[in-house]
C-alpha cells in the first residue's frame, strides 16, 4: 500500500493559470525538437513510441522532462533531464507498449532503463490521484494531479497529436516566477516527495512554499527518516547539486526557508493553551507554527482539552509526535459508560424514574442519565490515553513500573486547571505545588465537562471542567511571574485561545442545546474578561469553524486536518504581525537583576544595533559570555568601543584574562579607551546619536557586597522612544569617546581550521593531558548527558543567531572553523566537547548549541570525544539532554548543578582561546 499524506485543506493553493498562448506555442514547437532528437538517439523509446502511434492511441508526456525543457525555455539555461514520464489513454495493459524487461513501478505503471535514462509509463486511467479520488481519468485533469506545480504540465508530441502542444495549468508560472508548491492535496511517497522537493528547489533554483517547507520538516522530523531523506539526495540529486540540496534541507529543517516568519519577541516565553474539547488538534498546529518559529516554552498551562495539548507539551512532545496523536486519536472509544460506584447526586431518582429509564432512548434518556450519574460518560479511558502518551514521552523505552507519571518528571513546569465545585473556586495542579501527583488524573479533573462527563469525588471536592472557572487559565502564570526565585525576565505569555466561527443568531432546539450554549457564553465571556485584567498576555486567535468542543461523534480525519490547518495559520499570522503587538516598553518598565539578565538585554539590543555599540566599565568579563554576539555586531560593521580601567588597577588574580579579551577586542577591530576618570555610566550603550538609541545602566545596591555583583547587580534598560531624557544624558556624557567612530575594515570572515590545532590546545587542559581526543559525528539524542539543569537564555539566544550566520555562508555546524582576526590572527570557533564515562558521553562545553541542535531538528553534528579521562566530573548530577529547560533568571553556577566542584571544572574555552595565533 502506497504511503499518502493529506495536506491541510485551507492551505494557500498555487495559482493554475498558464502561460500565454503565443509563449506556450513556441516553447512547444522547441521542446517537439528536443523530443524528435531524443527520440533518434534512443531505439527503446522509439520502438514505444511506433507501438503507441500504430495503436492509434494518445501519448503525453507529463514530469520532468517537459518541466525542464520548459524551464530552458524560459530562462534560457541549459538543464539536464534524468528521465522521461509519458501517460498512455488505453485500454491495453501498458506493458505491451514496451520492449521486454520493463518491470512494474509503484504507480501501477511499468519502467525501462533505455539509452536516454529511465523510460516511466503508465495508463492514464491508472493515475494514483485519478483511482484514489474515484476521478474521470482525463488528459485536462491530469495536471492538476501532478505532485507540484511545476510539474502541472503536459506535452502532446506531433507524432501521436499531429502539432505539439502543451497543456499548462501553472507549470510555466511556477518555473518563471521560480517558486516551488505542491498542486495536489495528497502527497504520496512523503519521503521520496520530501528529497524531490529539495532536489527541485535547488537544481531550479525555487523558493519552496511554506506548505512545501511545513511538509519537507514533518518528513524530517524523525531522526533515521531526515537520514532516508539525505540519502535520497545522495542517490537522485546531480552530483553538482549534492551539496547545495544538503544544505537546504538542513535550512528547511532549522524554519529558514519557505518565508515562515521568526519570532523576535517570544524565543523565550510561557504557553496557555485554552479548553476546547475534541478541538484539541487546532492547538497541536499552533504549537508546530510556534515551535518552527523559534518559540521556547518555559512554563506552560491548560484547562480541558488545552490541558491534554500543555501536558504533552510538558513532557517533551515534538510538534510531529503531537500532530500524529491528535491526528489519529478517535475521541468515541474514549467515551466511557458513567461509572455506577461514582454517583454524582446523594439522593437517587424516583422509583419510577429509575424504572423509565431503561425503556427511553434518545434525548431523553440523556436527560435520564444525566440526573442519574451527573454526566453522559466516564472519564476513565480518556485518563488512560493521557497517561499512555506521558508514560512514552517521560519514561521512554524504559518503563516497566505501573506508577502514573507525576508532575515532577516533567521537563516542563506544567499548571492545570479544574474547578472544585465544593467550593466555586479553581483547583490548580502543578510541578512546584503538586509535584508527586499524577498528571494524567489532573488532565482527566480538568476535563470533565459538565453535563458531558460525569464529575468525579477527590475527598470532600467535586471536580469539574477548569473552563467553569477560567478556560483560558493565564492568571496561574502571571501569578507565578510575581514570586522570587527563578523567574522569566520579559516572561511574554502566548496565550492559544480557540475561537468558533460566527454563524448568527439560530434558534434553541431544546433545554439541552440551552444549557450548552449557555455555558459556552460564559466560559468565553470568562475569557475575554480575564484576558482584559491579566498584563502581559498575548492572544493567538484560531478560527476553529462550526466545530464544538463536544462534537465526538462527528470529528473524523478530515476536519482534525481543518483544525491542524487553522492552528499553524492562526500562529503564523499573529507572529508576522508580532512586531505590532510586542513591540511595547515592557522591557523598560521593569527592573533587571544579576549578570544573566544583563547579558539577555544586551544580546537583544545587539540584533537590533547598527552603528556603534559602547561598553563602559571597569573590565570586559562580559566578553566571553556574548563573544558570538559582539562577533556579529563586528561582522556586520558596527563600530565596538570599551572604555575601560587601565590593567594595573585591577586585581591582580583577573589581569591575564581581562588583557587576553581586550586584545581580542582589538582584534574584531574594536576600540580600548582607557580612563582613569571615572566612567560615565556603567552598561552598555547602542547608536547613540540615531533614533534606535538605547543604553543599559547597571548599579550595585547599598548595603550589597562586592561579591554578590553577580546574582545583586540592578539592571535598566532606556530607549529613545520610552526614555529619551535618559538617553540623551548619556550620549552628552559620552560623547567625546563616540564621536568619529568608524565601523572597523575587516571581514572576520570564516575560515576551515585543522582538527589538529583544536585538539592540541585541548590538550593543554589538566584533565585531558593523558587522555585521547578525537573529532567525532556525534547523533543528537536524549542519551546524550548533561550536568546543568537549564540553559541561559540570552546563551540560546546568540546560539541561534550564530549557528543562522554560520549556515548561511556555507559552514555545517560545528565543524573545524575560526575566525580570521586582524593581522593573520584567528579565534577558534570552539565545538562541543564531550567525555566518555561508562559508554556514555556526557557533555563538558556547549550545551546551548546541543539544547539548539536538539529542538530544532539537527539530528547529528560534529564534536569532540575525550576519552579516558580518570578524574571525576564537576558534578554529580546528570541529565538527559531532553531534559533541559530554558531559564532567563540569573542562576549562578551552584544553583545550576548538583554539588559542583569548582576545582574540577575543564576550563575549555580558556585553553582553546588564550591566544590567537
Amino acid at each position: 500500500m502506497i504511503e499518502t499524506v493529506d495536506l491541510p485543506p485551507d492551505r494557500e493553493h498555487p495559482s493554475s493559470q498558464p502561460l500565454d498562448t503565443s509563449t506556450l506555442n513556441a516553447a512547444a514547437h522547441q521542446m517537439q525538437q528536443a523530443f524528435d532528437l531524443l527520440v533518434s538517439n534512443d531505439p527503446k523509446l522509439a520502438e514505444i513510441l511506433k507501438k503507441v502511434c500504430s495503436d492509434r492511441v494518445k501519448m503525453v508526456v507529463f514530469g520532468g522532462w517537459a518541466r525542464d525543457r520548459l524551464f530552458e525555455f524560459l530562462h534560457r539555461t541549459p538543464l539536464p533531464s534524468r528521465d522521461l514520464d509519458f501517460v498512455v489513454d488505453s485500454t491495453r495493459p501498458i506493458a505491451e507498449f514496451f520492449p521486454r524487461g520493463a518491470r512494474e513501478n509503484p504507480f501501477g505503471g511499468v519502467g525501462i532503463q533505455s539509452d536516454s535514462g529511465p523510460l516511466e509509463a503508465w495508463n492514464l486511467q491508472n493515475t494514483f490521484l485519478f483511482q484514489r479520488e474515484r476521478q474521470a481519468a482525463t488528459f485536462d485533469a491530469l495536471p492538476a494531479t501532478a505532485d507540484y506545480d511545476v510539474n502541472a504540465l503536459l506535452f502532446f508530441p506531433a507524432q501521436c497529436h499531429g502539432v505539439p502542444a502543451l497543456l499548462d495549468r501553472g507549470a510555466g508560472m511556477a518555473l518563471k516566477s521560480r517558486r516551488l508548491d505542491f498542486m495536489a492535496d495528497v502527497v504520496a511517497q512523503p519521503k521520496i516527495q520530501a528529497a524531490r522537493a529539495v532536489i527541485l528547489a535547488t537544481k531550479l533554483q525555487l523558493a519552496p512554499s511554506e506548505t512545501v517547507c511545513d511538509f519537507v520538516q514533518d518528513v524530517c522530523e524523525d531522526g533515521v527518516t531526515a537520514q532516508e531523506v539525505q540519502r535520497a539526495i545522495g542517490t537522485y540529486c546531480p552530483r553538482e547539486f549534492q551539496g547545495e540540496a544538503q544544505r537546504l534541507l538542513a535550512q528547511i529543517r532549522q524554519g529558514n526557508m519557505g518565508g515562515r516568519p521568526k519570532t523576535e519577541f517570544f524565543f523565550h516565553c510561557w504557553g496557555v493553551f485554552e479548553g476546547g474539547g475534541v478541538r484539541a488538534a487546532a492547538h497541536a498546529g499552533a504549537y508546530t507554527a510556534a515551535r518552527r518559529a523559534g518559540v521556547t516554552f518555559g512554563r506552560v498551562a491548560g484547562t480541558s482539552g488545552g490541558s491534554i495539548v500543555a501536558a504533552l507539551v510538558a513532557a517533551g512532545a515534538s510538534p510531529s509526535y503531537l500532530k500524529h496523536h491528535l491526528q489519529t486519536l478517535d475521541f468515541l472509544p474514549l467515551l466511557d459508560t458513567p461509572n455506577k460506584k461514582e454517583k454524582f447526586f446523594e439522593e437517587k431518582l424516583p422509583l419510577w424514574a429509575r424504572l423509565l429509564r431503561p425503556v427511553t432512548w434518545g434525548r431523553l434518556r440523556k436527560a435520564a442519565d444525566v440526573a442519574t450519574y451527573g454526566g453522559l460518560h466516564g472519564s476513565n479511558r480518556l485518563g488512560d490515553w493521557v497517561e499512555q502518551r506521558l508514560v512514552e514521552l517521560v519514561r521512554p523505552g524504559s518503563s516497566t513500573t505501573k506508577k502514573p507519571v507525576l508532575f515532577s518528571e516533567l521537563p516542563i513546569p506544567l499548571y492545570v486547571v479544574a474547578t472544585d465545585f465544593s467550593t466555586g473556586q479553581p483547583k490548580v495542579w502543578s510541578s512546584e505545588s503538586a509535584g508527586e501527583e499524577s498528571v494524567a488524573l489532573a488532565v482527566r479533573h480538568s476535563c470533565t465537562i459538565p453535563f458531558f462527563f460525569q464529575p468525579i469525588r477527590a475527598g470532600s471536592s467535586i471536580l469539574l471542567d477548569g473552563g467553569a472557572v477560567s478556560n483560558l487559565p493565564a492568571y496561574v502564570l502571571n501569578q507565578q511571574s510575581r514570586t522570587s526565585g527563578e523567574r522569566d525576565v520579559l516572561s511574554r505569555i502566548l496565550a492559544f485561545r480557540l475561537v468558533e466561527d460566527d454563524t448568527g443568531s439560530k434558534p434553541v432546539r431544546d433545554v439541552v442545546e440551552f444549557g450548552r450554549r449557555l455555558s459556552a457564553a460564559v466560559i468565553d465571556s470568562a475569557s475575554e474578561i480575564q484576558l482584559k485584567l491579566q498584563p502581559n498576555v498575548y492572544p493567538v486567535q484560531i478560527s476553529t469553524g462550526s466545530i464544538r468542543s463536544t462534537d465526538f461523534d462527528r470529528i473524523g480525519p478530515k476536519s482534525k486536518l481543518f483544525l491542524y490547518g487553522r492552528g499553524v495559520k492562526g500562529a503564523r499570522e499573529f507572529f508576522r504581525r508580532e512586531r505590532l503587538t510586542a513591540l511595547r516598553a515592557d522591557a523598560t518598565a521593569q527592573e533587571f537583576q544579576g549578570f544573566d539578565e544583563k547579558m539577555l538585554l544586551l544580546v537583544r539590543q545587539t540584533h537590533a544595533c547598527r552603528r556603534t555599540f559602547l561598553a563602559s566599565g571597569r573590565d570586559t568579563y562580559w566578553l566571553d559570555h556574548v563573544f558570538p554576539s559582539l562577533l556579529l555586531l563586528a561582522r556586520r560593521g558596527v563600530a565596538v568601543i570599551a572604555l575601560v580601567s587601565p590593567l594595573d588597577q585591577l586585581e591582580a588574580k583577573v589581569r591575564e584574562q581581562e588583557e587576553r579579551r581586550r586584545k581580542l577586542l582589538t582584534l574584531l577591530g574594536g576600540t580600548v579607551t582607557l580612563t582613569t576618570d571615572g566612567f560615565p555610566f556603567t552598561g552598555f550603550a547602542f547608536d547613540l546619536g540615531t533614533n534606535r538609541a538605547s543604553t543599559i545602566l547597571t548599579y550595585l545596591p547599598d548595603g550589597s557586597q562586592a561579591g554578590s555583583i553577580y546574582e545583586d547587580e540592578k539592571v535598566r534598560l532606556y530607549t529613545s522612544d520610552s526614555d529619551p531624557v535618559v538617553v540623551d544624558i548619556v550620549t552628552e556624557l559620552v560623547s567625546r569617546h563616540i564621536q568619529g567612530a568608524v565601523p572597523s575594515p575587516l571581514q572576520l570572515a570564516y575560515a576551515p581550521c585543522a582538527a589538529q590545532k583544536l585538539i592540541d590546545r585541548l590538550l593543554s587542559v589538566p584533565t585531558y593531558q593523558r587522555a585521547s581526543i578525537e573529532t567525532r559525528r556525534i547523533p543528537v539524542t536524549r542519551a546524550i548527558f548533561v550536568m546543568q539543569r537549564r540553559i541561559k537564555e540570552f546563551k540560546a539566544l546568540q546560539v541561534r543567531s550564530f549557528m543562522s550566520d554560520l549556515a548561511e555562508h556555507g559552514y555545517s555546524f560545528f565543524a573545524s572553523v575560526q575566525v580570521q582576526l586582524q593581522g593573520g590572527k584567528s579565534s577558534i570557533v570552539t565545538p562541543p566537547v564531550f567525555e566518555q564515562h561508562a559508554g556514555s558521553l556526557v557533555v563538558i562545553e556547549g550545551n546551548a548549541r546541543l539544547h539548539h541542535c536538539f529542538t530544532n531538528g539537527i539530528d547529528e553534528i560534529e564534536g569532540v570525544v575525550v576519552e579516558g579521562v580518570t578524574d571525576r566530573l564537576p558534578s554529580d548530577g546528570l541529565l538527559s539532554l531532553g531534559n533541559l529547560r530554558l531559564v532567563s533568571s540569573t542562576v549562578s553556577m551552584a544553583q545550576n548543578y548538583q554539588n559542583l566542584r569548582p576545582s574540577e571544572y575543564r576550563h575549555i574555552e580558556r585553553a582553546v582561546h588564550e591566544n590567537y595565533d
